[in-house]
């Protein structure tokens, strides 16, 4: 049996995320396992063909409507789903000849059972779209500015309109556009098996342009397309761990210390865990919480790749649970890298903008103080209480932080520039908060607050 084509995989992809948009990776992951033998470049191709329909979805469906004399949610899904991803192609993939743009989707559409006539409506559009590039409508001739910039950055209107009162428009412009553009693939190098030095050395050796870090002083920054991670030169022999900028300056506001007692409230991957491990050395004592089994695998397999399987107790379920057999006032240090909304993440990961609602936030709030509440009394006295989210949105930081001071005089709000290399100082900002903000900085969009507990 033949492998499908790309473009068939990533149509069968956006099929399915068009009936019930869940969470993309493993949408594309399933399709990609069906997808036999598939050659390694021909599922790059599809998981960006995929990704970036998806990211640029708002945008694509306005401009579809345009063209299309029935309203959108009434097409087969498939049509809807071959629409998509033959605009992508056109507008946004230079490389892609416009005759492969139209004639390769429309043809992977019909081999997914696309009726013919269906599929000549596809072909008849996406044709009629091409020949009139040039003169395409602008979101801006028709509609209001915050609506407009919505459409144009492929953003939910409700988020562009909170971005746009908080920020201001060219603020929140920068914002929007910066959730579309390539996220820099960013590096940790393992302290415990060589510095930032030799791990830029061996990239550039295999002839790739590697950079050190702005910020954090292990990082080493590739272009979004190095490839495929298992296949870049150290990652078998442990000598790095994927992990933002952003990321990287969190648990250095714990002050980790050798020998120092470290829990990760919320470990998922362990990008953080394994950090606090190799900071915390092979006398220190690090416990990692993680509900879900697919994560707790990832993050034992990570451990593993880096030689700090002995210094980590992975325990499973949720810190609520796990809360009631720890040590109360057992660690000299907790961090809560909380479940949050993701908006300061977008640009990694498109599906959240359209999987996000606004009440979300009002439920992510009530889950981040649950979390701190059983965070709180692990803490021992003197010890430190890091909070952080990839959210930019005040429900979840600032009100979160400002509703556990409240009911915890025992905590105070400590300014986390002294834990911070110095070129991190500056994203701390007058309130004594770490944010960063893709925009600006490069970086996933991340909060942060170090609350000291009093001794």
């Amino acid at each position: 049996m033949l492998s499908p084509s790309p473009r068939a995989v990533a149509l069968a992809v956006l099929r399915e995320w068009g009936r019930r948009p869940a969470d993309l990776d493993r949408i594309i992951d399933r399709h990609l396992g069906r997808a036999g033998s598939l050659a390694d470049r021909d599922r790059r191709l599809a998981f960006g063909l995929a990704s970036g329909a998806v990211q640029r979805q708002g945008y694509l469906d306005w401009l579809a409507a345009r063209f299309c004399r029935r309203p959108l949610p009434r097409l087969d899904p498939l049509a809807l789903a071959a629409l998509r991803l033959g605009l992508f192609q056109l507008l946004f993939l230079d490389r892609v000849p416009a005759f492969a743009a139209v004639h390769e989707t429309v043809a992977a559409a019909k081999a997914l059972g696309l009726a013919d006539r269906t599929a000549g409506f596809v072909n008849a559009v996406l044709r009629q779209v091409d020949r009139q590039r040039p003169l395409l409508p602008e979101p801006a001739a028709s509609l209001p500015a915050t609506e407009a910039l919505a459409v144009a950055a492929s953003l939910p209107a409700w988020l562009v309109a909170r971005w746009h009162r908080a920020l201001g428009p060219e603020a929140a412009a920068s914002r929007c556009q910066a959730a579309n553009q390539p996220a820099p693939l960013v590096l940790r190098a393992n302290r415990r098996r060589g510095d930032a030095g030799r791990l830029l050395a061996s990239l550039a050796a295999a002839g790739l342009a590697a950079a050190p870090g702005r910020f954090a002083p292990q990082a080493v920054r590739l272009p979004a397309d190095a490839g495929p991670v298992p296949e870049l030169p150290g990652y078998s022999q442990g000598l790095f761990q994927v992990q933002d900028e952003a990321a990287q300056l969190v648990p250095l506001l714990l002050g980790p210390v050798p020998g120092g007692s470290f829990l990760d409230a919320c470990a998922g991957l362990g990008g953080k865990t394994t950090q606090l491990a190799e900071l915390a050395g092979p006398a220190g004592r690090i416990v990692a919480v993680e509900p879900e089994p697919a994560r707790r695998r990832l993050l034992a397999e990570n451990l593993g790749r880096l030689g700090l399987t002995a210094e980590v107790e992975i325990r499973a379920g949720r810190l609520e649970e796990q809360a009631r057999t720890l040590p109360q006032g057992g660690f000299q240090g907790v961090l809560l890298d909380a479940p949050c909304s993701g908006t300061g993440v977008l640009r990694r990961h498109p599906d959240l903008r359209w999987r996000r609602q606004p009440e979300d936030l009002a439920r992510y709030q009530a889950k981040q103080l649950a979390l701190l509440e059983a965070a709180g009394p692990l803490v021992a006295e003197g010890g430190v209480l890091v909070y952080a989210t990839c959210s930019h949105e005040p429900e979840e930081n600032e009100e979160v932080l400002a509703a556990f001071l409240a009911r915890h005089p025992g905590f105070r709000q400590d300014d986390p520039r002294p834990w911070l290399p110095a070129p991190a100082r500056e994203l701390v900002d007058g309130q004594g908060l770490l944010r960063t903000e893709p925009a600006r900085h490069d970086t996933d969009g991340f909060f942060a607050a170090r609350l000291a507990r009093k001794g």
